[in-house]
């Protein structure tokens, strides 16, 4: 299996292990009203939807359930739009004192959404803990927190979301970090004959990443730029917050903390985040990612292929 665990007893298909109900020629199974008002489903029915903008025509077409209701996503193809050029190029580099920084000296905070909610969380997990298992009123407590939990979730989807379209319409090429997460939020409890050391700071350290949402704000903010033909570019992260952008050396010593650079050899000092960013910038110039390559370089590690979905997310010198 994924996880490592070796598989059980085969199980029934039970009806809350799955949520979702996908046609694959959706154009064929499921059809909207002339105003669009309404949407007949293939063994369902006629069904109200409360929607935006039009629906185009679309091909894939997937009905998901959700702990607050239910949604229908349709898989259209869009055609791209580029937005006008403003000759600006950033680097960007995200942290947990601040979402992100850029090599223009711009700073956005962070929404600490799951801070916020962590209170209201925290009663509604209590109230199902309290709940006798299988009874009604567990069920309506488990419904209560997976809602909660899913306005969450479209709270700092809509944060991203905003952000990412601002800094799409305002550069022409967006460089970021090509970070794993997985491995940045792993648990520091170590074994029982080799304890973890710092667990409890760790397990705060991890809370705040997966609060700020660094993997769903970087996929954001290439889909923006894919609409709109901007250039994205993913970097080695290694050593960006230790390496001096004006001489380029290499120390652990030169960021004294988290807000301060200063450098051991040229004495070059600045905003540890905004040099992180400038490093960020300048590893996009190196091959193969500042040069359109197709593979990647294994003689200069520093940067990489961007993991671009279309050919206008891929810089090319």
């Amino acid at each position: 299996m994924r996880t490592g665990d070796a598989p059980g007893f085969p199980r029934f298909r039970a009806a809350a292990r799955y949520h979702t109900l996908e046609f694959s020629h959706g154009n064929r199974a499921v059809r909207f009203s002339r105003t669009q008002s309404k949407v007949v489903i293939a063994g369902v029915g006629s069904i109200r939807i409360r929607k935006g903008r039009e629906v185009p025509a679309f091909g894939r077409a997937i009905i998901v359930r959700s702990p607050r209701g239910w949604y229908g996503l349709f898989e259209c193809k869009r055609e791209i739009q580029p937005l006008p050029p403003t000759g600006r190029s950033i680097g960007m580099d995200v942290g947990v004192a601040t979402l992100y920084a850029t090599s223009d000296r711009e700073f956005a905070p962070h929404a600490v959404l799951g801070q916020r909610r962590a209170a209201a969380l925290s009663r509604a997990q209590r109230q199902v803990a309290r709940r006798t298992r299988g009874s009604a009123g567990r069920r309506e407590a488990v419904k209560f927190l997976a809602r909660a939990h899913d306005a969450l979730r479209w709270a700092r989807r809509d944060w991203h979301h905003k952000l990412a379209n601002l800094l799409v319409r305002s550069c022409d090429c967006i460089v970021l970090e090509k970070l794993h997460i997985a491995n940045m939020t792993r648990s520091a409890r170590g074994t029982v004959d080799q304890p973890g050391r710092s667990v409890s700071a760790k397990a705060a350290l991890n809370r705040k990443i997966l609060d700020a949402g660094w993997r769903q704000f970087a996929n954001m903010v290439l889909a923006n730029a894919e609409e709109a033909g901007r250039a994205v570019v993913f970097v080695k992260a290694q050593y960006s917050s230790q390496t001096c952008a004006e001489c380029g050396y290499v120390a652990p010593e030169n960021r004294r903390s988290q807000a301060s650079f200063v450098c051991r050899r040229c004495g070059h000092s600045d905003h540890a985040d905004v040099n992180a960013a400038k490093i960020i910038l300048k590893r996009a110039e190196l091959p193969p990612a500042g040069s359109g390559a197709e593979l990647s370089d294994c003689i200069d590690p520093r940067s990489e292929l961007s993991r671009a979905r279309t050919p206008v997310a891929q810089r090319v010198a």
